[in-house]
């Protein structure tokens, strides 16, 4: 399922100086930002699959930065369904209460800012 996700956020992608790359969490190496970074979890209910999708541009793009992942995460996985490898059907949904402040100081210079998404396990 993150690989889907990871090829749907890519579809969605804005262009700003240039195209956000997208790689899943624990990649070798992060791309040049603007670049998003998709981490599965565990629910912290236990109910399935968190998905906490970090995008990081450089400073300064501070409005950028939110209208992406307020916007553009928003139009790419709301309502995202997808059939995994073994048949079960899953569906995205939004943490409303997940918008995070931005973060500076990362270790790549960039500034981040946080979307989680939920996805429980259930048959067709």
């Amino acid at each position: 399922m993150i690989t889907k996700i990871i090829e749907r956020i890519t579809a969605y992608s804005i262009s700003v100086s240039k195209p956000v790359s997208v790689v899943e969490f624990g990649a070798a190496s992060l791309p040049a930002a603007p670049y998003v970074v998709v981490r599965q979890e565990r629910d912290q209910g236990g109910a399935g699959t968190a998905f906490r999708i970090t995008s990081h541009f450089q400073p300064g793009d501070q409005a950028i930065l939110r209208a992406y992942v307020r916007e553009t995460l928003a139009d790419a996985l709301d309502d995202f369904a997808a059939t995994n490898t073994n048949g079960n059907y899953n569906e995205l949904s939004q943490d409303w209460d997940s918008f995070y402040t931005i973060v500076t100081g990362n270790d790549d210079n960039t500034i981040s800012l946080e979307r989680l998404y939920y996805m429980g396990d259930r048959l067709q």
